[in-house]
């Protein structure tokens, strides 16, 4: 056999073949690799840039969240109103008297109801009324109200067009999308590489959420009398978007809170819900924000869009309310007989018997506002409670709003003992006529031939005020027939008036007969008031003109009671020309004048500035020099408006520079009042020099004032200087 040229003998093939499957192998796992390195990175970009686009649109959701928050509309209902309670310093809410107002929170309305629906659950067990629930009602149905004004409003501005209603409580324009959009900008991808926010790509909704959550509304107090299922709260706090009723006289109120919380936080995108579900109503308030960003990488170099979600829920700056008010029940005349309590006032069937009611508004502040005036057609009274005719409804709206002022902290079981608590016995039981007559400047006449008669039961006021933590606070003071108080414009005025002649209509509810106060027909000096009227008064500096003297008559002292009821705070409508000057704010005038260091002095605000009139005609008010007692009869008129000078008033204040706080936020004003006269009725010849007090065509008046001699220990005779408070005592 031949052998092979050793120059000619070649490598087998599959060596050949072996290598270059090393090659390829090579090159397949160099090229693998550095596509899972380009995979890798582009994974790694695209969970950063997936991480960062969630921060953008988590922080235009809070940041369209806390717009919403600060939004403030005006409403009929309940003033101005917010997703979040706001204190009385917002530029836009200045009233008519150049204060400002409070804006509401919706959760705030919302508790208040449900609070005030117990109170009236309670009330009702004393004083079986429908007009507690039907307050109630009204209140909730209002409160529904105003939630789906401020919604329309809130859904606007989440449009890209925004809404003109969109402010907030200095007038400043709240751009709510535009925000929003600023906030997902700025906080966009910062990654390498090519990524940007879709133009107008962003979408802004408000809803609610499918699972509960604790809202900033704190439970009704005493909580472990007035308990709140375990599974409706969290933390003695309500929780949202789930029913809570309150059983009352006439069936079941749900009451369903906002997503509103104490902060504004973020939300679990899977809770976000349109509407949630088996609600009695709706109370869209948490929001939702979308938007679209192209990422591009070398596997997409055209862009791939990436969605992204976020929801926030607004948050509410809880109102303490330092000062919600306080409630006054006067009786200038002495006590009632039988009257042991205000639970009282609510169920004694002369308040709740006939049809003798009167309910009026004010138009301006009446009587001190020039050309003031009552409107009988009373636009104040609400509109559920249909009857205008007893004068115990008008209390018992008066009461339901002072206990409305305190809000969601109202202590449910000190309002509700307050009903069945004695009052306070007055100071003194009575003060004697003829002493009173006999001081300056008659104390050289010898009056006891002249007059004969009773003494004047002594005054006393009872004053009900809320403390911040919402338990109230109970005091008694005398009280002379003034100060006596205007009526707040556009607010509830109510009168009743009993009957002089005959048995009383019902007879648990009069004053104690006390005699009748006669006078001779004798001859005295006219030491009236400056007008040439008949009547008791201190002579001007030229000594006393000589007239006509005192002629024959009686004062009976009847045992007939009027009764009038002002409630200050019925009214909180803003934005309308029917708005009223102080937006149902307190009475901001101070209650009473004390002097320093002195714990007894009456409620009065008489000074020897105000003196003059004397029982007998009105004249003008006295010179420079003038002064003296004030007048001993009145028209039959609770604001003082036949007396010359007039009496002392309480007004509401008006600030005369620039728009502040009112003071009522931080101290006690007065709500409301009711008021329980004692009929005088005249007669005989000193009618006729009574005519220019009580009117040509009446011959019963009150008791004007009550001056001097034993009241010197409890009234003040010094000029008025307002050095203390009893309402903030």
């Amino acid at each position: 056999m031949r052998k092979p040229n050793s120059k000619s003998f070649k490598a087998p093939r599959n060596r050949s073949q072996n290598g270059n499957m090393l090659v390829l192998i090579a090159a397949i796992t160099v090229g693998l690799i550095v596509a899972l390195i380009f995979f890798c990175l582009n994974y790694a970009r695209l969970l950063g840039s997936n991480s960062e686009q969630k921060k953008a649109i988590e922080a235009a959701a809070l940041a369209a969240a806390s717009d919403l928050s600060a939004i403030v509309i005006p409403t009929v209902e309940f003033g101005y109103v917010s997703l979040s309670d706001q204190a009385p310093i917002g530029k836009v809410t200045v009233a008519g008297d150049r204060y400002f107002l409070p804006v509401r929170g919706i959760n705030t309305l919302i508790g208040t109801a449900r609070a005030d629906a117990i109170v009236a659950t309670e009330l009702y067990k004393i004083d079986s009324s429908p007009v507690w629930t039907e307050l109630v009602q009204l209140d909730l149905d209002n409160t529904k109200s105003v939630i789906t004004q401020l919604s329309t409003v809130l859904k606007a501005a989440c449009t890209p067009t925004g809404s003109p209603m969109a402010i907030d409580r200095d007038n400043n324009k709240l751009d709510v999308y535009q925000d929003a959009q600023n906030a997902y900008i700025q906080n966009a991808i910062r990654m390498s590489g090519s990524s940007s926010y879709v133009p107008n790509s962003l979408a802004l909704s408000v809803g609610e959420l499918s699972t509960p959550a604790e809202t900033n509304i704190p439970v009704p107090q005493p909580s472990g009398t007035y308990p709140v299922d375990p599974t409706l709260q969290q933390n003695n706090q309500y929780k949202s978007y789930v029913n809570i009723p309150v059983d009352v006289p006439t069936g079941k109120m749900n009451f369903v809170f906002g997503g509103i919380g104490s902060s504004a936080r973020l939300i679990d995108v899977k809770d976000f819900t349109a509407s949630a579900a088996g609600v009695a109503y709706h109370v869209p308030a948490i929001v939702k924000a979308e938007a679209d960003q192209i990422i591009k990488t070398s596997q997409t170099p055209n862009g791939a869009i990436f969605h992204s979600a976020a929801c926030a829920q607004p948050s509410s700056v809880f109102d303490v309310k330092p000062a919600p008010g306080a409630i006054a029940i006067e009786f200038p005349d002495g006590i009632l007989p039988g009257f042991k309590n205000p639970a009282y006032l609510l169920t004694t069937p002369y308040m709740n018997a006939g049809q003798d009611c009167d309910a009026l508004s004010a138009v301006g502040d009446y009587p001190s506002d020039a050309g003031s005036s009552l409107d009988t057609n009373c636009p104040a009274w609400p509109a559920t409670v249909v009857n205008e005719n007893k004068i115990a409804d008008a209390w018992r709206i008066t009461l339901y709003d002072w206990i409305r002022r305190a809000g969601v902290k109202v202590n449910i079981t000190d309002v509700v003992n307050t009903q069945k608590t004695d009052f306070n016995p007055p100071n003194v039981a009575t003060i004697d006529w003829i002493t009173e007559l006999t001081t300056n400047p008659l104390a050289n006449t010898n009056l006891t031939a002249l007059v004969k008669g009773p003494q004047i039961p002594f005054g006393v006021m009872h004053i009900y005020k809320f403390n911040q933590n919402g338990s109230v606070v109970y005091k008694s003071q005398p009280v002379a027939p003034y100060p006596y108080e205007v009526v707040g414009d556009k607010q509830l005025y109510a009168e009743k008036l009993g009957s002089a002649v005959g048995p009383p209509a019902v007879n648990d509810f009069v004053m104690p007969a006390l005699g009748t106060l006669t006078f001779a027909n004798v001859t005295l000096p006219d030491i009236g008031n400056g007008g040439g009227g008949t009547g008791f008064g201190k002579p001007g500096p030229k000594g006393p003109p000589k007239g006509p003297g005192i002629p024959g008559g009686n004062i009976i002292f009847t045992t007939a009671i009027d009764v009038y009821v002002r409630d200050q705070c019925r009214v909180l409508e803003v934005g309308t020309p029917n708005e009223g000057k102080h937006g149902g704010e307190p009475l901001n005038d101070t209650l009473v004048a004390l002097k320093k260091g002195e714990s007894n002095i009456a409620l009065s605000r008489q000074s020897n500035e105000y003196g003059a009139g004397g029982m007998g005609a009105k004249g003008p008010p006295p010179g420079p020099k003038g002064g003296g007692a004030n007048p001993l009869l009145g028209a039959q008129s609770d604001f003082g408006d036949t007396i010359a000078p007039a009496e002392p008033t309480l007004t509401f204040k008006y600030n005369s520079g620039a728009p502040t706080m009112r003071p009522t936020y931080e101290s006690t004003g007065l709500t409301g009042s009711i008021r329980f006269r004692r009929q005088l009725q005249v007669t005989g010849s000193v009618l006729d020099a009574l005519t220019n007090v009580l009117g040509t065509k009446s011959d019963i008046g009150y008791v004007g004032a009550k001056t001097g001699g034993a009241l010197k220990t409890y009234f003040t005779t010094d000029t008025v200087t307002v050095t203390d408070d009893l309402l903030n005592k």
